[in-house]
């Protein structure tokens, strides 16, 4: 045992998103495009990296939806024509996202450890 766990990850995460919020405020969209969205891609990477420490299905899709949150507003702002490979890329990141949140939410219904109601199916 190293002595590491859920709160010490989740403290070195938050040490990262901050310093991640930080590179975005500096650097924003308008003149530092890339920059700002390898930013947005870092700290998405940390949210999935946490993803390795939490074992209820629940909270990681809940880490997945902030993956989501975070890089949907960027697709929708940047241009596809001046922006191609970054918008691919993305795009690439958020399917990615939803898949593995399909996948445990089929999981969940499949084991019954979850009901779909009536009206949404």
């Amino acid at each position: 045992e190293d002595g590491w766990g859920y709160s010490q990850a989740c403290a070195v995460a938050r040490d990262a998103l901050d310093c991640l919020a930080e590179v975005r405020r500096r650097l924003p969209m308008e003149g530092w495009c890339s920059e700002h969205i390898q930013a947005l891609q870092d700290a998405s990477q940390v949210y999935k990296a946490l993803a390795s420490w939490v074992t209820s299905g629940d909270d990681l899709c809940k880490l997945l939806k902030r993956r989501i949150d975070l890089l949907e507003p960027a697709v929708e702002q940047l241009s596809p024509s001046a922006f191609d490979w970054l918008c691919k890329e993305l795009r690439y990141e958020l399917g990615d996202a939803y898949r593995d949140m399909l996948e445990i939410k089929i999981a969940q219904v499949d084991s019954h450890a979850k009901r779909v109601p009536a009206d949404k199916l």
